[in-house]
């Protein structure tokens, strides 16, 4: 049984009160404990049958998210509507097993399991497997306790996640990606650190060939997984412009943002990157009151944006003209 102290305790970080304790000491109750007691002739309850509702309604309570950021409106204006991928890669991103033991480490509530003395001597509570089990037990017991009040648990769920919309929850999880580069590529490492307000993530090779360093600062969520991921799409960057990556190093810059477009576009042909000058077009839409900049490449293809200032219409144009140059570089023979 969890000391009084220790409820007390758990309750306050996850911010919920249970009406019937013993919901939360069989959350916190792993297989082999309860079967130790049971051989001693107490009678104790696993926490396997409330594992199994958290991971369901964990599930639920994180598609339910995904409703309120179906869509997103992009830096010229446009809405684009999540797709499909994108909606199961933000499932799959806050429901991963790193995810969920990263935030049971942050709320240090694995030294509360209730361990049999196979499982202390083998220090299973720093295990990833067994902190993924607590933290959809402890999911399950608030369903259970709440007599399956699903407002109550995507609450308390919500607090224990500290869920968010980043656009890299959308995405493949980088640091798998990052990862699975790594098992392929020996001689490369990683280390993440926590700095004020944030992570310092660091990529380096033996040979030293390599060294790059991502400083995270917190923005919407102080989340470790989703730093993590961040950091790691940035370290897979630099790889990719380094040429180690895919073997082909990237010519054209990933770091564009609506502000520097224009000169970014630029550059791309005084330094020979694309062949022929890109050619910006104004016309005054008259009826709509707007200004409308058209950027034709060397191919032919066009991007139009209209806006009320002239400045910010050539912007857009541009950022999209330079996105399209960005996704197409087998093609840069021909722009």
């Amino acid at each position: 049984m969890l000391s009084k102290e220790a409820i007390e305790e758990i309750e306050g970080k996850i911010n919920y009160t249970f009406i019937n304790k013993y919901w939360i000491n069989q959350a916190f109750t792993r297989s082999s404990y309860a079967e130790e007691q049971k051989m001693k002739g107490v009678k104790c309850e696993s926490n396997e049958v409330l594992e199994f509702y958290g991971d369901s309604v964990l599930n639920y309570i994180v598609v339910e998210y995904t409703s309120f950021c179906l869509n997103i409106c992009q830096i010229d204006g446009t809405v684009h509507r999540r797709t499909e991928e994108e909606l199961s890669n933000f499932v799959s991103f806050w429901t991963d097993k790193t995810m969920l033991s990263s935030r049971i480490q942050d709320l240090d509530l694995a030294k509360y399991l209730l361990l049999s003395k196979g499982d202390q001597i083998r220090n299973v509570q720093d295990n990833i497997s067994a902190q993924e089990d607590l933290f959809e037990s402890i999911v399950g017991a608030v369903w259970m306790d709440s007599n399956k009040n699903f407002k109550t648990v995507q609450y308390v769920a919500g607090t224990m996640l500290q869920i968010g919309e980043e656009e890299v929850c959308y995405q493949k999880n980088a640091f798998t990606m990052l990862k699975e580069y790594m098992d392929k590529h020996p001689g490369f490492h990683t280390e993440m650190t926590k700095i004020e307000k944030g992570y310092k993530f660091v990529l380096w090779s033996d040979d030293k060939k390599y060294h790059h360093t991502t400083n995270y600062t917190f923005f919407r969520t102080n989340n470790y997984h989703v730093a993590q991921a961040a950091c790691a799409k940035e370290a897979i960057e630099y790889l990719k412009d380094k040429g180690a990556w895919d073997g082909k190093k990237r010519v054209v810059s990933p770091n564009v943002t609506y502000q520097t477009a224009v000169n970014m576009l630029q550059e791309l042909f005084q330094k020979k990157i694309i062949k022929i000058k890109p050619v910006f077009e104004l016309e005054d839409n008259f009826i709509l009151g707007l200004w409308r900049y058209t950027c034709t490449l060397g191919n032919g293809m066009s991007f139009t944006c209209d806006e009320n200032y002239k400045v910010d219409a050539k912007k857009g144009a541009a950022l999209k003209a330079y996105s399209y140059i960005l996704n197409n570089q087998d093609q840069l023979p021909n722009l």
